[in-house]
């Protein structure tokens, strides 16, 4: 089965980089996830998820190659409907090589299925994009979710190699992409 991640004016819902007017809706989305991820192991605590995400929207406005957090907002309500974060500056124990890393990704649990696997796949894409304009050698992402194999066919389509609940791409190989639709990555875009 061939996913197509592109980008397309028909879309019902737009990529925007994350601003300080999105961590009250990416907290409330990402509370329903929390609950299941941390399967009773972990206290909640959602002030500390509002303080590092609003740290995290200052350092990509500041420092846009460090840090990366878009949100989907839909086109028509302007809802969230799923966001993403990663980090670089990671580093594995046995490696010298930058790494990015994908902190969290959340999509609304109340889309429908296809949906949420094109925002899943669209915003890897976008991250790849980021990734490779800024030289990061490497994408690392992990799930610790229960049900963790969807997003890893969805990481295993877009050219990862998939390794338990760990995935990892290289920039200078490509994502594949229905040739015939040219990805569309932010860079920056002004808010309407």
């Amino acid at each position: 089965m061939t996913l197509d991640f592109a980008i397309k004016e028909t879309d019902t819902h737009q990529w925007l980089p994350a601003v300080g007017t999105d961590v009250g809706d990416i907290v409330e989305l990402s509370s329903q996830h929390f609950a299941d991820e941390s399967a009773g192991m972990l206290v909640v605590d959602l002030h500390r998820v509002a303080k590092l995400v609003t740290e995290a929207v200052v350092n990509q406005l500041y420092y846009h190659t460090e840090e990366f957090m878009i949100v989907a907002r839909n086109k028509t309500t302007k809802k969230l409907e799923g966001w993403a974060w990663a980090k670089r500056k990671c580093y594995m124990e046995y490696s010298s090589e930058e790494t990015t890393e994908l902190r969290m990704i959340h999509i609304d649990k109340s889309l429908v299925t296809r949906q949420k696997i094109a925002l899943v796949g669209q915003a890897i894409s976008i991250w790849y994009q980021w990734a490779e304009m800024n030289r990061i050698p490497v994408l690392v992402s992990a799930t610790l979710r229960n049900e963790q194999s969807a997003f890893l066919r969805i990481l295993d389509a877009l050219g990862f190699t998939v390794n338990g609940s760990y995935a990892f791409i290289r920039t200078d190989r490509q994502p594949e992409q229905n040739p015939q639709e040219e990805l569309k990555v932010y860079l920056g875009a002004q808010r309407k």
